[in-house]
């Protein structure tokens, strides 16, 4: 597959904190992962740390 994008924004019951980035590009402002191309059977991986905060929004879905 090519083009892959996926929008994972965090939510504001969260501070972000750091990205490690296995594939393609996060932008931790706009909450968009750009993947870019995968192989058959090749995965991609995106690790998000961030701060719970005491109030806010915890719900957190990533879509394509």
């Amino acid at each position: 597959a090519s083009g892959i994008v996926v929008q994972d924004l965090l939510p504001n019951g969260y501070t972000f904190v750091s990205k490690t980035v296995f594939n393609g590009t996060y932008n931790e402002t706009t909450g968009v992962w750009t993947v870019g191309q995968l192989t058959l059977n090749q995965t991609a991986t995106l690790i998000v740390t961030a701060t719970v905060l005491p109030t806010g929004v915890y719900n957190n879905t990533a879509t394509k």
